[in-house]
């Protein structure tokens, strides 16, 4: 299987891309320090993916959902890229009312952005995986089978600095 090349990580988050998708992992609640260093990421496999990319943000509990000033970054991030970014899949994990605090937020934050990329948002990595290597399938910019993307998964989730 192809590696997952490291782009960014520390004991709060991680950054990785594999094939043409864009991995993030946020065991804490993002800084719009490290919004910007996902955004940039996603700047790169743009140019590298012209036939489009994905993108992967998961966010472990109890985050709590990002300030004001990292939700736009993000909202910027998703208008910025919606000429190639093909499909997004939003994984908050976890059970009970943080989680669903977390995943409602973050599908407010998706309406917001009005994007035309294909979004949606899970509670777990498998299913995820499945809906956004079949998305990107069907938008000529395959990534692989689901098993090869949660093994991608499980290799960014390794990453601590």
């Amino acid at each position: 299987m192809e590696m997952l090349q490291r782009e960014d990580g520390a004991e709060s988050h991680a950054i990785g891309t594999w094939r043409n998708l864009v991995l993030s992992l946020w065991r804490v609640t993002p800084t719009v320090e490290q919004v910007e260093k996902l955004r940039r990421a996603v700047n790169t496999a743009l140019a590298r993916h012209p036939k489009g990319m994905g993108l992967v943000v998961i966010a472990q509990l109890p985050a709590s959902p990002p300030a004001e000033d990292a939700r736009k970054s993000f909202i910027a991030l998703t208008e910025e890229a919606q000429s190639g970014m093909k499909a997004a899949a939003v994984v908050a994990e976890g059970k009970g009312f943080g989680a669903a605090v977390v995943r409602s937020v973050t599908t407010g934050v998706v309406l917001l952005a009005r994007s035309r990329v294909p979004t949606r948002v899970f509670a777990e990595s498998p299913e995820a995986s499945a809906w956004l290597s079949d998305e990107l399938g069907r938008a000529h910019a395959g990534c692989g089978s689901a098993t090869e993307l949660e093994a991608a998964i499980q290799a960014l989730r390794a990453i601590r600095s």
